[in-house]
C-alpha cells in the first residue's frame, strides 16, 4: 500500500489514471474533489468495474478503509497481470492528502473552488468535535427504558471493544445501551436497586496501546484538518507530543494516579457502584473475570483474549445466539495508515512507558509479567 508515499507528495498522481472503489459517501466526496484536476478519475462500485476500465501505466487504485481486505483480493489478478504498474491506497490516504496538499493538483484559477469545499468540511468537523467534548456524558443519561426491560450495559473505558459488544448485543436482538460513563443519580439507584440482574460487559486492555487508541481517535479530524501543523512529519511529531505530556500529567498525580486506563474503575465501578473489583484476583489465565454485587454482575475481559471468550459471554448472558461482531477498528478508519504508522515507527519515550510499568500493580493485576514483556516488545522504545 502507498498511503505514506501519497500522503507526503501528492504529486505522484500527476499523470496518472485515478480509481476510486466503493459505494461509501467519501468515494463520491473524493470524485467531487477532484474535478477540475486534470487527472482523469473513475468510480467503481464492485472490483469488476476495475477489471473492465482500460488503465494507463501507474494507475492508482484507491480501496475503502472498510473493505481493504476483500478489495486487495479481488483485484489480485488485475494486479499479476500489471505488476508494479498498479499502485494501490486507501480513500482515507486520498482524504488526507487532499485535505493537506489537494491544491496541489490544481491550475492557478481553480484551486479556490477545492479549497471553499475543504473549509466547509473543516468547519462541519471542528463544530462536532467540539460539541461531542463538550457533551460526552450526554448520550450516558438515557437508559432507564433499557433498564427496565432487560438491563444489559456495554459499560466500560473507550477503547477496550465496548462498542464492539453493544453491536453484537444489538445483532442478537438484546436490548442494551452502550455506556463509558454512568452520570446522574436515578440511573445509579436504578442499577443498584433493580429487582432483577444487572448484567455489565466491560473491558481491559494494555496501557499503551489503549491510550494510543483512544487519542488517536479524538485527534485524528484535527491532525487531518489543522493547517497548522505543517507536513505529515511535523503533524505526526505534534501529535504524539500532546500524548506525551498528556501520560506525564497522569502520572504525576494527575485524575488518574494510574493514567487513564485503570483509573476508570475507580471513578466508574467503585465510587459510583461501590464496587471495587481490586479485592478480587482477576483470572489472567481464562482472560476474565465476573464480579457481582447485589443485583450487579460484570463480566469484565482483557480485550486481547476476547475472541476466544464468545462461549463464555453467552453463558454470562443465557444467550447461546450471541455473536461478536468487530466494530469502530482503527485499522478502518480514514487515516488508519497513520495509526499503523505510529505503532510501527514511533520511538516512544521509556519514561512514557515507565509511567504505565513501573511498580504499577494495576498493571500487574490484569497481565503476567511475561504478558507485560510481550507487550513491551512491540514498542520501538527508546532512552529519551
Amino acid at each position: 500500500m502507498e498511503d505514506l508515499l501519497l500522503a507526503e507528495e501528492i504529486q505522484i498522481l500527476k499523470g496518472h489514471d485515478v480509481i476510486l472503489c466503493g459505494e461509501g459517501s467519501l468515494a463520491q466526496k473524493l470524485k467531487d474533489w477532484l474535478d477540475g484536476s486534470g487527472l482523469t478519475v473513475y468510480a467503481a462500485k464492485e472490483p469488476s468495474l476495475v477489471m473492465e476500465y482500460d488503465l494507463s501505466p501507474g494507475a492508482w487504485i484507491f480501496l475503502p478503509n472498510d473493505a481493504l481486505d476483500e478489495w486487495k483480493e479481488a483485484l489480485r489478478p488485475l494486479r499479476e497481470k500489471n505488476g508494479q504498474e498498479i499502485r494501490l491506497a486507501t480513500l482515507g490516504a486520498l482524504n488526507y492528502a487532499m485535505i493537506t496538499s489537494g491544491e496541489k493538483l490544481f491550475e492557478e484559477n481553480k484551486k479556490q473552488v477545492l479549497m471553499e469545499k475543504i473549509d466547509k468540511e473543516r468547519q462541519q468537523i471542528f463544530a462536532f468535535a467540539q460539541k461531542y467534548m463538550g457533551n460526552v456524558d450526554l448520550r450516558d443519561t438515557d437508559c432507564e427504558e433499557v433498564l427496565e426491560k432487560n438491563p444489559v450495559l456495554a459499560y466500560g473505558n473507550a477503547k477496550v471493544g465496548t462498542t464492539s459488544i453493544y453491536d453484537s448485543l444489538l445483532a442478537a436482538g438484546i436490548p442494551a445501551r452502550h455506556l463509558h460513563s454512568v452520570t446522574g443519580d436515578k440511573i445509579i439507584k436504578t442499577l443498584l436497586e433493580h429487582p432483577g440482574k444487572v448484567k455489565i460487559l466491560s473491558g481491559v486492555r494494555e496501557p499503551l496501546a489503549r491510550d494510543l487508541s483512544a487519542f488517536f481517535q479524538t485527534q485524528a479530524g484535527f491532525f487531518e484538518y489543522d493547517a497548522s501543523k505543517g507536513d505529515f512529519k511535523n503533524r505526526i511529531e505534534h501529535m504524539m507530543g500532546i500524548l506525551w505530556e498528556t501520560a506525564r500529567n497522569f502520572g504525576n498525580g494527575g485524575v488518574c494516579a494510574y493514567g487513564y486506563s485503570f483509573g476508570w474503575y475507580d471513578v466508574e465501578f467503585k465510587n459510583k457502584l461501590g464496587i471495587d473489583i481490586f479485592e478480587q484476583p482477576f483470572d489472567k489465565e481464562k482472560g476474565y473475570t465476573i464480579y457481582r454485587k447485589g443485583s450487579v454482575e460484570i463480566f469484565l475481559y482483557r480485550l486481547e483474549d476476547l475472541n476466544s471468550l464468545e462461549g463464555e459471554i453467552q453463558k454470562f448472558l443465557g444467550r447461546d445466539d450471541f455473536k461478536i461482531l468487530h466494530t469502530n477498528n482503527a485499522e478502518e478508519k480514514n487515516i488508519s495508515f497513520i495509526y499503523k504508522e505510529l505503532k510501527e515507527k514511533y520511538s516512544f519515550p521509556k519514561g512514557w512507558v515507565k509511567l504505565y510499568y513501573d511498580d504499577n500493580e494495576r498493571v500487574d493485576y490484569f497481565y503476567t509479567k511475561e504478558e507485560q514483556a510481550a507487550f513491551l516488545k512491540k514498542w520501538n522504545i527508546t532512552e529519551l
